[in-house]
């Protein structure tokens, strides 16, 4: 129990540390930030909507992953839900704190986080090429050109090139922007919640499987147990009180 509280009691710790020693407010790590800015409950609804299914995503492939591991069974497609959720769980931060955008204060090129997510994706598309194309990769391909349009187009608006091209409506490049973003996130979520389910239900159906196989290979081969003899009715006890009577009563006769 310890090891599920004590992370929280430290972290919980730290910034109460941080608001003693500094002069930032506790309130600003512990408030929501929609109360913080007084802004409506509306305010940033989509991008909340986008870090749930992140959140759904990641912990699926850990459960998954984990389950995999302790039956012992598909080492492959296990090592595929682990990197996928470490993937899922990175994408999750860097949009939830917008490290992509804060990175240049730490010295940091924007344009390296995502190569970093690039070169984390390539290496999960081309290690467990097998394992993706036995699942539905059509709905993964299509979260990745959706994610993909929805980078390109933030890269065009910083560059200038949507002004040049005359999508001058900042309404309008956010709406594609986060619009493919969110539709990239659902597609990348609902393909790993497919997944997961796929390979959670294989399971157990081979677990089950395998242990009625076990079962009748155990009754096959076990020797055969000695024949108990029948167990005697009442009315056969009955009879055999009654023998020694009618044999004690035929002497007498004779």
């Amino acid at each position: 129990m310890a090891i599920v509280f004590l992370p929280t009691m430290a972290i919980i710790a730290g910034i109460g540390a941080i608001g003693l020693y500094t002069e930032v407010p506790v309130s600003i790590f512990t408030r929501d930030l929609l109360a913080i800015a007084e802004l409506p409950v509306y305010a940033g609804s989509v991008s909340t909507v986008g870090f749930m299914l992140w959140a759904s995503a990641a912990a699926l492939c850990f459960l998954t992953a984990f389950v995999l591991h302790r039956v012992r069974v598909e080492p492959q497609l296990r090592n595929y839900m682990i990197l996928a959720g470490i993937l899922t769980l990175a994408l999750l931060v860097d949009d939830a704190f917008m490290i992509h955008e804060h990175a240049p204060s730490l010295g940091i090129s924007s344009e390296l986080v995502f190569v970093f997510h690039g070169i984390f994706l390539a290496v999960l598309l081309v290690r467990h090429a097998r394992e993706i194309l036995r699942t539905d990769y059509i709905l993964l391909l299509a979260a990745l050109l959706f994610l993909g349009a929805s980078v390109l187009i933030d890269k065009l608006h910083d560059y200038k090139i949507l002004w040049d091209l005359g999508i001058r409506s900042y309404g309008l490049m956010y709406l594609m922007e986060d619009g493919f973003k969110l539709l990239g996130i659902v597609g990348w979520c609902t393909y790993f919640m497919w997944t997961s389910y796929e390979l959670l239900t294989g399971t157990m159906e081979s677990i089950t499987n395998r242990s009625v196989i076990s079962s009748r290979d155990r009754e096959e081969l076990a020797p055969a147990a000695p024949a108990r003899p029948p167990v005697p009715t009442a009315s056969a006890c009955l009879r055999r009180r009654e023998q020694p009577r009618q044999e004690a009563k035929a002497l007498d006769n004779t």
